[in-house]
C-alpha cells in the first residue's frame, strides 16, 4: 500500500520543512501545488522530495486541492496543511494502515489539535484527512472546502491520528489577512449558494475570531435555520451564535438557544460551560455552580458537536467556580478553586489575579 501525502502552499518557509519531516517514513511520496509563493516554499517543498507544480491562485481552494490530488501516484491520500505536523509520527503508518484495511470505503478523520505558543492546546476538532485515492472523491467548496464522492456510502472511521496545528502569533499579519481573505471568499461562496448552511456557519465563525458580534449572530441564525439536525458541526454552531447573543447583552435569549440543543450532547462540555455562564450572566448562581462542576466530570472525553475547547472541562470552570466564591464572600473556596484551575494551567492571569486579591 502506497501513501500520498497532498497539500496545497503559498508563503509558508517557515513551517513548511517541519511538517515534511514529521511525515517521513509515514508517506510514500508528497504531492504540493504551489498558488503563488513568494518566498522559498517551492525551493524547500522539493528539497525534501515533493513533486511541486505551480498554478496562480483563482480563488477556489477545491480547485487547488482537487489538483494536489491527481498529482498523487498513492493507493491512499493524507492531506495536512503546511502549519500542520503529524504528533506521534513513529506509530502513524501503522495507524493509516490499518483504517486502509477495512475497505476502500473508509474516510478516516483524524484529531487536529490548535495550538497556541503562549496558550497551548486551544481547540480539538475531528477532521476527514485519509480517504482513497478515486476520482469520484473529491473536493467541493470556494473556501472551507469538504471531501464529497460520486458513488456509494462511505464510512467515516477514527484512524486514532493526531495532527498538531500550529497558530500564528504576532497580532495582525497572517491571521487577520487569512480572515480577511476567507470573508471575501465566503461571500463569493454564499453569492452562489446562498442556503448553504456551513457556509454561513462559517461566516458566522470569521466574523466571532474578529468580534463582531452582530454579524456573527446573523450569519449563525442563517445557519441554524437552514442546517440539517444531524450535522456534525451543530453544537458548535450552536454555542458560536449564543457567544454572539451574550456578547451583545441578550443573555436569556442565548440561555434558551443553549437549551434547544444540549439534551442532544450531554458529554459536550463546551455547552455546558456556556450554559453555566449564561446561568451566571442572569443571576441564578446555584445552577451555574452545578453547571461548572459538571463540566469539570467531564474532563477526558471527546464530545460529539464539532469543535471543542479543552479549557471548558478543565482550568477555565474551575477558574469561574473561584470567581462565584469570591463574589459569595467564601474566601476558603474561592482559593481551593482558583489553586486548582493554575494546576491545569500555571500562567493563568486571572487565576493568579483571584488569589492576589485573596491574599490581600
Amino acid at each position: 500500500m502506497r501513501i500520498s501525502l497532498c497539500m496545497i502552499v503559498r508563503d509558508e518557509e517557515e513551517t513548511l520543512a517541519r511538517c515534511l519531516r514529521s511525515t517521513s517514513g509515514v508517506v510514500d511520496e508528497v504531492c504540493v501545488v504551489d498558488t503563488g509563493s513568494k518566498d522559498r516554499s517551492r525551493e524547500i517543498a522539493r528539497a525534501l522530495g515533493a513533486r511541486v507544480v505551480e498554478v496562480p491562485w483563482d480563488d477556489h481552494f477545491a480547485d487547488a486541492r482537487n489538483l494536489s490530488l491527481e498529482l498523487a501516484h498513492g493507493d491512499w491520500i493524507l492531506v495536512l496543511d503546511a502549519d500542520e505536523e503529524l504528533v506521534a509520527p513513529e506509530s502513524a503508518r501503522e495507524r493509516l494502515e490499518c483504517c486502509a484495511r477495512k475497505g476502500r470505503m473508509s474516510l478516516g478523520r483524524v484529531i487536529v489539535e490548535h495550538h497556541h505558543p503562549d496558550e497551548g492546546l486551544l481547540a480539538r476538532v475531528s477532521l476527514t484527512r485519509f480517504f482513497p485515492r478515486d476520482p469520484g472523491v473529491r473536493y467541493a467548496g470556494r473556501v472551507h472546502e469538504r471531501l464529497v464522492w460520486s458513488t456509494g456510502a462511505p464510512e467515516r472511521r477514527d484512524t486514532g491520528l493526531h495532527v498538531r496545528h500550529h497558530a500564528t502569533t504576532g497580532g495582525a499579519s497572517p491571521r487577520e489577512l487569512r480572515a480577511a481573505r476567507n470573508a471575501r471568499l465566503l461571500g463569493l461562496a454564499l453569492a452562489e449558494e446562498p442556503c448553504d448552511a456551513f457556509l454561513h456557519y462559517q461566516l458566522a465563525r470569521t466574523h466571532a475570531a474578529a468580534a463582531r458580534s452582530e454579524e456573527c449572530w446573523r450569519a449563525a441564525r442563517a445557519a441554524i435555520e437552514l442546517a440539517p439536525r444531524d450535522a456534525p458541526w451543530l453544537a458548535h454552531l450552536v454555542e458560536t451564535g449564543a457567544e454572539a447573543l451574550r456578547a451583545l447583552g441578550r443573555s436569556e435569549e442565548a440561555l434558551r438557544l443553549i437549551d434547544d440543543i444540549r439534551g442532544r450532547y450531554p458529554e459536550r462540555p463546551d455547552t455546558s460551560f456556556l450554559r453555566a455562564l449564561l446561568l451566571m450572566d442572569l443571576g441564578r448562581l446555584d445552577e451555574a455552580e452545578c453547571g461548572f462542576r459538571h463540566c469539570l466530570e467531564l474532563e477526558g472525553r471527546e464530545p460529539a458537536g464539532g469543535e471543542t475547547a479543552p479549557a471548558a472541562c478543565t482550568y477555565a470552570p474551575a477558574y469561574n467556580l473561584g470567581a462565584l466564591f469570591e463574589v459569595l464572600g467564601l474566601l476558603s473556596e474561592a482559593r481551593a478553586w482558583y489553586e486548582r484551575a493554575l494546576a491545569y494551567r500555571p500562567s493563568h492571569g486571572p487565576s493568579l489575579e483571584g488569589l492576589a486579591r485573596i491574599r490581600t
